[in-house]
């Protein structure tokens, strides 16, 4: 069956993942943060990393920032749906 995309929402929120090295993890454990704003600045992602440094007594190795694209898709012969409104 086919498919197609039926509707594609930009700048969904993103997700931010550090890695954190210890002296017990030399290679690092990652964490992942869901309901990042998209308009972050640098700044705030490395004062999130300091954060997290605290928290979980370790050093930052690296951080990935994933930005979300939400994509709803259907069989190609199918009508598109209404996108939803949020409130």
């Amino acid at each position: 069956m086919a498919l197609s995309i039926q509707d594609r929402y930009e700048g969904y929120g993103c997700k931010v993942q550090y890695t954190i090295g210890s002296d017990e993890n030399p290679k690092g454990k990652k964490y992942l943060f869901t309901h990042i704003a998209s308009d972050h600045t640098d700044e705030q992602l490395l004062k999130f990393a300091e954060a997290v440094e605290m928290l979980f007594d370790g050093f930052l190795l690296e951080f990935d920032v994933i930005n979300d694209t939400k994509i709803t898709v259907a069989p190609a012969d199918k009508k598109p749906a209404t996108p939803a409104t949020e409130e």
